[in-house]
């Protein structure tokens, strides 16, 4: 392991190792309102698939890498484009 850092330069490794957050009351606020809405649009899907029974048509795809890879849903997403949509892939 120590030849293959040998070319990286000390700053490049701590600039790669570390993320700076700036935190300061705006964006606690920024993050606390949207994460306020991720929140109340689930808590919203969850009652329209609830009262309704139907799965595709009471949430909103959101296809993102993080979302889509994960997703169980992947295989009958509504979502138009969307790149992962189809039949499981083994790896």
């Amino acid at each position: 392991m120590p030849d293959m850092m040998a070319g990286l330069t000390e700053a490049y490794r701590l600039k790669r190792s570390l993320r700076v957050i700036r935190v300061d009351e705006a964006t606690v606020s920024d993050s606390l309102a949207n994460f306020d809405a991720v929140v109340g649009e689930i808590e919203e899907s969850v009652w329209r698939e609830t009262t309704s029974g139907q799965l595709t048509a009471s949430w909103q795809p959101h296809p993102r890498d993080e979302t889509c890879t994960a997703c169980d849903a992947k295989t009958f997403c509504p979502a138009i484009g969307n790149q992962y949509r189809g039949a499981p892939l083994a790896p």
